[in-house]
């Protein structure tokens, strides 16, 4: 193996590359990106680690032959941050590079090159491998002031002991309001991400939990707050977790007022999962289905509500009563709205007046004239209720011409069966004998 020579001694001078602007002064690229960098603290971005075996091959070409021509510093660091971070590390071929970059970090003060290099041991914190350790080791040498908007952090957390940095750093966040806001302000560049912040954020969890199973409004907003700090935002890593401890506390029920604002702020989020459940990747099925319960009575109220704007709605009160009662009592297993034109309009207007991105979720009908339709699953059973003079329908889990739930679009032939080819259709009579059949019918077919 070639004898590993610093960086710090090859990477002395290169020239920066030029360009022109349309009036041909030169506009150094090169000073611009460092500018930045000083401003910001930060290294390049990382580059996909598609790329990384052609860069480090690359590397070691360059080290081969001492040719550093054009071969910037922040190169050097976004190098250094995807290699340690990278499956790629426990390779035996990268060997030299490994050490030439440790050998490096050993001797240099470039806070770029020191920055990129604890990012890539936050993103694998706890990580054992051999390397890891170097690398590790490599940075416990160094001062904390070396490591460029990041010494308050070093300076208050453990981070290089893996068995309590993470627990200091959530015991911290805990205790802040906004423990977003708190990473960032000691440094972390993604608070979302892999490694330290991550594990940091589990504990966060495990010490707030039991005033989250007391309902504790500030607590439920400080998770919250970090599940989606602003509207560009929003957590991937750690979404699971974070959507399990707000969700199961309510197992067993809880505040209706403290709900539906944590059922708003889930919708708003992720999106309703029974249309985008990709977003709730990870969530357990128990607490998926405690969202799925409160999305499946937010509809049938969301169908009422918008019904109450229609003309004739006093038709409706009977529907709702018995509709309502059977939610009440856990019948209704799963339900989706399907609205007319006139429906939409008004489920938008809505929205705004409530604040509730739930009344966005529904399916949508334009051949249906005046009627709107609610679908509702209820045990093996699908059953379509409709507005106006609609006939109550009943479709067996057997049955190819019963409607499916959570569709966008529907057609009004999917929706509008002909009695005779349901299973059972009730019509809404005046004596509301309906009704008693509809129960009956449930009772024994569910």
């Amino acid at each position: 193996m070639m004898e590993p020579r610093k960086l710090s001694d090859l990477l002395v001078s290169y020239s920066p590359p030029e360009l022109r602007d349309g009036s041909g002064n030169t506009v150094n690229l090169e000073r611009a990106v460092k500018r930045f960098q000083m401003m910001y603290g930060v290294g390049a971005e990382s580059s996909s680690p598609t790329d990384l075996a052609e860069r480090l091959t690359e590397f070691e070409t360059r080290y081969s032959s001492n040719n550093w021509d054009r071969y910037p510093w922040h190169e050097a660091s976004d190098l250094l941050r995807s290699f340690f971070s990278s499956e790629d590390l426990s390779e035996n071929r990268w060997e030299n590079v490994c050490e030439i970059l440790l050998e490096t970090l050993k001797v240099t003060d470039r806070k770029n090159y020191c920055r990129a290099a604890l990012d890539a041991y936050l993103l694998t914190y706890g990580s054992n491998t051999p390397r890891a350790i170097k690398l590790k080791e490599t940075l416990k040498s160094k001062a904390s002031e070396n490591f460029v908007g990041q010494k308050e952090l070093l300076d208050c957390v453990d981070v290089f002991d893996a068995n309590v940095g993470h627990l200091q750093l959530g015991s911290r966040m805990a205790k802040s309001a906004n423990p977003y806001a708190e990473l960032k302000q000691l440094g972390a560049w993604s608070p979302h991400a892999q490694g330290l912040y991550f594990a940091a954020f589990k504990a966060m969890l495990e010490e707030l939990s039991s005033e989250l199973n007391a309902f504790d409004e500030e607590t439920f907003n400080k998770v919250m707050k970090w599940l989606r700090p602003d509207q560009q935002t929003k957590a991937e890593i750690g979404r699971a977790e974070g959507v399990d401890a707000l969700v199961l506390p309510f197992a067993k029920g809880g505040p209706a007022a403290l709900r539906d604002q944590l059922e708003r702020f889930l919708v708003d989020t992720y999106n309703d999962p029974r249309v985008s459940l990709p977003a709730w990747s990870g969530v357990s099925e128990k607490a998926l289905a405690i969202v799925k319960r409160w999305l499946t009575s937010k509809s049938l109220k969301v169908f009422f509500d918008i019904i109450d704007r229609f003309e004739g709605s006093h038709m409706w009160e009977p529907r709702r009563k018995f509709w309502m009662e059977a939610d009440k009592d856990d019948l209704i297993d799963d339900a989706w709205v399907v609205l007319n034109w006139d429906g939409q309009r008004i489920a938008q207007n809505l929205a705004k007046q409530y604040s509730d991105p739930t009344f966005k979720t529904h399916g949508k009908i334009s051949d249906s004239g005046e009627k709107c339709y609610f679908i509702m699953r209820i045990g093996r059973l699908t059953v379509v209720e409709g507005t106006h003079s609609f006939k109550v329908r009943f479709f067996k889990d057997q049955s190819s011409r019963g409607p499916n739930l959570g569709l966008r679009d529907y057609q009004y032939h999917q929706l509008v069966v002909p009695a005779s080819r349901c299973d059972e259709a009730f019509t809404h009579d005046v004596n509301n004998r309906w009704m008693q059949k509809t129960r009956d019918y449930i009772r024994r077919n569910k």
